[in-house]
């Protein structure tokens, strides 16, 4: 089997999020495996970063500074990729973000923000993307979570996004007929800037820890994109073994509910407790 290098070699490849965590490190893989890289995030200084850094290893860059919140941006961003470089051939759609919130305390507004981000720019930049794709036979990579797979209390929208991700991946792969691959990446926890912000969270420091362990590096989970952009399988859970920790899980649907209930329940005494606290000081 040819390795992945020569298949990827002089091709281009689309990395949203590009700018830090699971998308920079997506960046560099596939400029490590032969491929010119546009890179997409909100943060141009840390794009032009990156770029410097994949230039130094031998291979071309080109930023796009945008918000992916703004559907029109993600349709611009796949012509103005294809104009500059003259083809496509693998699109990642990793851009998006979490709430870590109750429910109750969270708007309709907030779920439309972070579905646009999340979904919406997703579809609107594969539906731009398909007639640069169909040319070379390239290759949608959609990276989703096992959020998309099962229960994340505290984090109900994203959860919800990824749960749609995961649809329109695993649907539209079965639906092409144009060459075009579908792959939908779902990463269990990885140490990156969103994860980071779970510790502000009332969990107790025996799970934190414990879930800091568990923590996959986003390298890893960049190496299973790279690969997915080149294979036809069209869902895969990073790393393999969290594919048998999800069928455990499922397995043991009332155990899980019940811890789940545990440490909303925990969770929501705490928050009580300090919103009280915070009261009778400001009285």
């Amino acid at each position: 089997m040819p390795s992945l290098s020569l298949k990827l070699k002089n091709k281009v490849a689309l990395v949203t999020g590009a700018s830090s965590g699971i998308g920079r490190a997506a960046a560099l893989a596939f400029a490590d495996a032969g491929a010119d890289v546009v890179l997409v995030a909100r943060r141009k200084d840390r794009l032009d970063a990156l770029d410097a850094e994949i230039s130094s290893r031998g291979r071309r860059a080109y930023v796009i500074a945008t918000d992916l919140g703004t559907t029109s941006n993600a349709e611009k961003m796949i012509d103005d990729a294809a104009a500059h470089f003259g083809r496509l051939d693998v699109v990642v759609n990793n851009a998006g973000y979490g709430m870590q919130n109750f429910f109750d305390e969270t708007t309709l507004d907030d779920a439309r923000r972070l579905f646009d981000l999340n979904f919406f720019s997703v579809v609107a930049a594969s539906r731009a993307a398909l007639p640069h794709l169909a040319k070379t036979g390239g290759a949608i990579v959609n990276v989703a979570s096992v959020a998309g797979l099962s229960p994340m209390p505290l984090n109900v929208y994203y959860a919800a996004s990824k749960h749609a991700l995961v649809g329109f991946g695993d649907s539209l792969a079965f639906e092409l007929q144009n060459g075009v691959r579908v792959m939908t990446v779902c990463p269990g926890p990885v140490r990156t800037e969103f994860t980071d912000s779970l510790h502000g969270l009332p969990f107790p420091k025996w799970v934190l820890d414990l879930g800091a362990v568990l923590m996959d590096s986003p390298e890893t989970i960049a190496t299973a994109i790279v690969r997915a952009s080149r294979r036809r399988r069209s869902q895969t859970i990073v790393p393999s073994w969290r594919s048998r920790m999800q069928l455990i899980t499922s397995l043991l649907g009332p155990i899980t509910a019940r811890a789940f209930r545990f440490f909303i329940g925990h969770m929501r005494e705490k928050r009580t407790t300090a919103r009280d606290a915070s009261t009778r000081l400001a009285a």
